[in-house]
């Protein structure tokens, strides 16, 4: 079973979610790790796709949005095969998270960390090795923490809260 971690973040806007995605991402990012970003919708990716390019001036998160009408990964520069992005985007309704743990052998032992912008976990989600789910500070979000909370203490799963509001 994975670590999962809930993040209550401070605002409630989809910009303070972005942005606190982009900050976590970059951070497993720099220590080697992959990462699978999973969006609620789809036009959800293209924001996170903008602000990976752009949340810092000094840096750049090389990734792919993964395409949900042909499981293909279109990416943001030449990095050859999809596996080759340690992190990718895609959204809930995808058919399949992380494309390279599927594809290449040797990358199986790193299953990696996936964020999530919503708080209904996919049922692949113990295919990674750290789950993070991303809470705004909205009434609505935080009952459906709650529930996702309750649910992985009944699956025995190590849940750890931030609580950022403060």
């Amino acid at each position: 079973m994975p670590q999962t971690d809930l993040y209550l973040i401070q605002g409630n806007a989809f910009s303070d979610i972005v942005n606190f995605c982009c900050r976590l991402t970059e951070k497993a990012y720099l220590l080697g790790h992959r990462v699978h970003i999973l969006t609620e919708e789809s036009y959800q990716n293209e924001a996170i796709n903008e602000a990976l390019w752009s949340f810092k001036e000094q840096s750049f998160i090389p990734h792919a949005v993964i395409d949900e009408g042909n499981n293909e990964v279109s990416g943001d520069g030449d990095h050859g095969a999809s596996n080759s992005y340690r992190v990718t985007i895609g959204a809930l309704g995808s058919h399949f998270i992380a494309p390279h743990t599927q594809r290449n052998k040797t990358l199986e032992k790193d299953k990696g960390l996936l964020v999530c912008l919503g708080t209904q976990l996919p049922k692949q989600h113990d295919k990674h090795n750290r789950v993070s789910i991303i809470v705004p500070n909205n009434t609505e979000a935080i009952e459906s923490a709650r529930t996702t909370y309750r649910q992985l203490k009944t699956a025995k799963v190590h849940v750890t809260i931030h609580d950022l509001r403060l």
